[in-house]
């Protein structure tokens, strides 16, 4: 069984399972037509009967298909989240980490402070 998308986790897992339990084996070469499943799915319940799910014998390429725009997201701070998580910011003045005030306690005024600001690591 393989699943050539990263969208319908859900949809092979019945599908296995219902194979399994359809069979009363494991059969790990079944590949499923992916077209039809969601429809399948749909007659199951509406027929109020699990029966197997549609299969094929076209192989599945594991390779991506397209490629998706990827963008390189900068992430910071001890919660390894981005920026835009939070506004506000301060960066530490030993190794120039950036981290979110609220992560680090850091008070809203940062002039209250009497040096640098240092993480805990640092």
């Amino acid at each position: 069984m393989k699943q050539n998308n990263s969208i319908d986790c859900g949809l092979f897992a019945i599908a296995f399972v219902t194979s399994y339990c359809v069979r009363k084996t494991l059969c790990f070469g079944l590949i499923f037509d992916a077209v039809k499943m969601r429809s399948h799915l749909l007659n199951c319940f509406e027929t109020n009967e699990m029966t197997e799910f549609p299969r094929t014998s076209k192989s599945i390429s594991l390779r991506r298909q397209k490629k998706f725009n990827e963008i390189d997201l900068q992430l910071y701070c001890s919660c390894n989240l981005p920026e835009c998580v939070e506004s506000k910011m301060v960066q530490c003045g030993s190794c120039q980490g950036w981290f979110h005030y609220s992560c680090v306690d850091a008070p809203a005024d940062m002039s209250q402070l009497s040096c640098d600001f240092q993480c805990e690591r640092c």
